[in-house]
């Protein structure tokens, strides 16, 4: 568990509130399965710690989010207006957090530990599928 306590995050009480809501929205609780939505209190705080580096990233797009709120509309369908990078960035830190709850992770039968330094088995494959990405030209400028 992070050792953080909630007045070290970075965001305003109305600001977790939000993103929480959000959250929950993204990934709710299933009651008949046993699982807990990301708004739960655990995995949420992890959200919250792990969002810390990314703050002001996280700041502008649950600004984003707010406004269109305010233009009216429920969290869903407001959500889906978002700019792909404030999406993306919501589904990366929401999806990363809830996975690698223990809850979670026993429910989809994992064992409950981090995949390093252990790993996992990988199991070998046909690399040649890999053959047309390698030769195909390349599609990003080159850095000087």
């Amino acid at each position: 568990m992070n050792d953080a306590i909630a007045t070290d995050l970075p965001f305003s009480v109305s600001q977790r509130q939000l993103f929480r809501s959000l959250a929950g929205a993204m990934i709710p609780a299933a009651p008949s399965s046993g699982l807990p939505g990301a708004d739960d209190d655990v995995i949420f705080f992890d959200i919250l710690c792990a969002s810390v580096p990314l703050a002001e990233h996280v700041r502008v797009a649950l600004s984003a989010l707010q406004n269109a709120l305010e233009e009216g509309g429920d969290i869903n369908a407001v959500a889906q207006t978002l700019e792909p990078e404030h999406v993306g960035l919501f589904v990366s830190l929401v999806v990363r957090c809830f996975y690698r709850d223990e809850r979670v992770m026993r429910s989809l039968e994992m064992e409950v530990r981090p995949p390093y330094p252990g790993g996992f088995e990988v199991e070998q494959g046909d690399w040649s599928l890999l053959d047309p990405v390698r030769e195909r030209l390349p599609f990003y400028r080159g850095v000087k």
